[in-house]
């Protein structure tokens, strides 16, 4: 396992405090091989001296790890302390300790539920758990189930600012690799949104290896219907370079349709690229690509973290609109500093029969903004079209619309979002549907059915019409509306 420390220059930035101790923060799970890390986030040598864990899982028991577990250890600005819940520590590693070394924790270390905060000592050297002002840091992941018990621990945390709110937990599956620490931009505040929980099928570095550094033979990584993680830990040559190759499969049915930068951490002055190329390999090398070999590229760094960097990519090189797709694109990563981590999350979406306009949407209750995609077959003989619509309000009602004419409307009133269509607009009130605990429907249009005026028309081939689904949502506690964007199918 690729052991990393943070930048200097990151250290050096960390929020200067009376309250040295709370630089010490929890940075990274490790399912696969067992592994807590606690890091310095500070400028300073901290002593863990008389330092403790306490932890609890859907037991609800509370585990208090030894008093004098960690006595002797101590971290500088931007080391790191693995700790090995298999007990497999390297021998000779002082920046790995074995769990029997440090004293009980709730076992095993799982993606289910689980909770860990961590307490350093009074000026005398002991500790007193109910004192939320001995509070180092918190973490908190679940895949659901949350841990047994009362959420004591996160309330005193709550109290501290060190996480943002009871009830919050890092999202996992039973297949999350590992989650991290990503987003330093809360500084000590954490939740959810700080971490980013690791699933198969994408890759890590620290965890699986090195990306490859062959251009004609590229790590290959298909995409799923989820999201794919590839987290890249890039430490530049003499020239600042860093360079590995990704092919990304996106299978068909598919579309890649967002890349999100989840995390960036590097000093501040250094960025990194990314280039792609459309096809299994690339076919230029780092220093005889020019921008016309492009398809797409984007210099990013932190300042990026949390957006869909995908448009972007697609301004640079012969460019392209996302989303992308279905296909093979090769990815060139190059670090355009010393060293930097970034986490990159690739987000499919269904290839749509006919093409979104409008949009996005306005944001809903949820915080997403709602989508409308075709499905079937836009061949009017086929009788097999249906609209798909997602990140809707939960449990409430949606009505699919259509018409031959688009518009842009800013609704009035309580009511929000784009209505996208205009001159005569048809409601399938037949089709008013549940949205569901997934904020969702699927339904099949009947093309010989499709209200306009009075009456029902059929779909005749060469025809374009546009649909677009209304739906109730909430805003500020009262009831209102939204709408997802607008879709324009050609039939045949």
């Amino acid at each position: 396992m690729n052991r990393t420390l943070l930048p200097l220059a990151l250290v050096l930035a960390a929020t200067a405090s009376a309250q040295n101790e709370r630089d010490i923060q929890l940075r990274s799970v490790n399912f696969v091989d067992g592994i807590l890390e606690i890091s310095n986030l500070g400028s300073t040598t901290q002593s863990l001296d008389n330092w403790r864990f306490c932890s609890h899982d859907t037991g609800g028991l509370f585990t208090y790890s030894a008093p004098f577990g960690l006595n002797g250890r101590s971290l500088g600005p931007g080391d790191s302390l693995f700790i090995h819940f298999n007990n497999d520590a390297p021998t000779g590693d002082p920046s790995a300790i074995n769990q029997t070394a440090v004293g009980p924790f709730r076992v095993p270390l799982d993606q289910d539920a689980f909770a860990v905060a961590l307490f350093f000592p009074t000026a005398s050297g002991s500790i007193a758990f109910g004192n939320s002002a001995l509070i180092a840091d918190h973490l908190q992941w679940s895949d659901g189930t949350a841990p047994g018990g009362t959420e004591v621990r996160t309330a005193q945390a709550v109290s501290e600012s060190l996480w943002t709110k009871t009830g919050e937990f890092v999202t996992t599956t039973p297949n999350t690799n590992r989650i991290e620490l990503n987003d330093l931009s809360n500084g000590r505040l954490h939740g959810d949104d700080n971490y980013t929980a690791i699933e198969p099928g994408g890759h890590d570095e620290a965890v699986m290896g090195d990306l490859s550094d062959d251009r004609l033979n590229p790590t290959l990584i298909t995409l799923g219907s989820g999201d794919t993680v590839i987290a890249a830990e890039q430490q530049g040559d003499a020239l600042g370079r860093d360079i590995d190759y990704v092919t990304i499969d996106v299978p068909a049915g598919l579309t890649l349709a967002e890349i999100v930068l989840d995390g960036f951490i590097a000093d501040p002055a250094n960025q990194a690229f990314l280039g792609v190329q459309q096809g299994s390999i690339f076919t230029t090398d780092e220093n005889n690509t020019g921008i016309t070999d492009l398809f797409g590229g984007i210099i990013y760094g932190d300042g990026l973290s949390g957006t869909d960097i995908l448009p972007a990519i697609g301004q640079l090189g012969t460019g392209f609109t996302s989303p992308l797709p279905a296909g093979q694109y090769t990815l060139w990563f190059n670090q355009t500093g010393p060293t930097s981590e970034c986490v990159l999350r690739f987000v499919t979406g269904v290839d749509s029969v006919g093409t979104p306009f409008c949009g996005p949407a306005v944001p809903n209750s949820t915080g997403q903004t709602g989508v409308l995609v075709g499905l079937g077959s836009n061949v009017v003989a086929d009788m097999d079209f249906s609209l798909q619509a997602s990140n809707l309000n939960l449990n409430d009602f949606a009505l699919p619309l259509v018409s031959l004419d688009q518009a842009f409307i800013q609704m009035p009133g309580n009511s929000v979002g784009n209505l996208c269509l205009g001159g005569s607009i048809g409601r399938f009130n037949s089709l008013i549907s549940p949205t569901g605990a997934t904020g969702s429907f699927t339904v099949q249009i009947d093309l010989n059915a499709i209200p306009q005026g009075a009456g029902l028309v059929s779909v005749l081939p060469g025809e374009t019409w546009n649909f677009q689904v209304w739906h109730r949502d909430t805003v500020n506690g009262l009831s209102s509306s939204n709408f997802t964007q607008g879709l324009n199918v050609t039939f045949q």
